[in-house]
């Protein structure tokens, strides 16, 4: 069972000719069970992403669904079925 499933889901900074895209189009999809380490060099939107992923952001495009509904509000739901993020520096 697919549990997060992000589809086309970009993100931009500013707009008109200062706009920075900070996120190129991205889909991604974790089973149930699974877990996922976002790794790349310093400005590839990692923490873009894992910020839409946990609803701190709303992206420009795409989706992002929870166990297939949208992910519109995240205060809406149980904490329990909320996206969770560790980070770290080895």
């Amino acid at each position: 069972m697919t549990v997060l499933e992000v589809r086309a889901v970009s993100f931009a900074h500013g707009a008109g000719r200062a706009r920075t895209l900070a996120l190129a189009p991205t889909d991604l999809s974790i089973e149930a069970g699974r877990s996922l380490a976002l790794t790349g060099r310093s400005g590839a939107g990692k923490s873009t992403l894992a910020e839409i992923v946990l609803g701190l952001r709303r992206p420009a495009a795409g989706s992002v669904r929870i166990q297939g509904a949208p992910w519109t509000d995240p205060r809406r739901s149980p904490p329990r079925d909320r996206p969770l993020l560790v980070q770290g520096n080895p």
